[in-house]
């Protein structure tokens, strides 16, 4: 769902209306929120039960320092080059985002129950 939410937001920048801007940013929104329960499944999937509570930790953990970089190289993006450069930036690390998971490789057992579950 990054993948194609990153095109999307990209096309915030290129609108030619305000409205059409809005619109993007709600499809974002919706694409980037799809993505969210297989981000939290995989990882839970794919390590011992005994765990599960560190992978929980280690992804807020993850989203915490997001949370606290983002705004800061965003304000930096917005008073250097403007809005345009700040979207840009973010529809690119959507699509970053995306690729590096793509790559993430899950154990046999956790791919044939998560494809089991996916035929049901």
């Amino acid at each position: 769902m990054n993948l194609a939410a990153g095109p999307v937001l990209y096309g915030v920048v290129a609108a030619p209306t305000e409205n059409i801007a809005m619109g993007l940013l709600v499809c974002t929104g919706f694409l980037v929120g799809m993505a969210f329960g297989p981000l939290w499944a995989m990882p839970m999937e794919s390590v011992k039960r005994s765990y599960v509570g560190m992978a929980t930790g280690v992804m807020n953990a993850g989203g915490s320092i997001g949370g606290i970089l983002s705004p800061i190289v965003i304000g930096y993006l917005v008073g250097m080059s403007g809005y345009n450069a700040a979207f840009v930036f973010m529809g690119g690390t959507l699509v970053f985002t995306a690729l590096v998971v793509s790559l993430v490789k899950l154990p046999p057992k956790a791919d044939a129950r998560l494809a089991t579950a996916a035929e049901n």
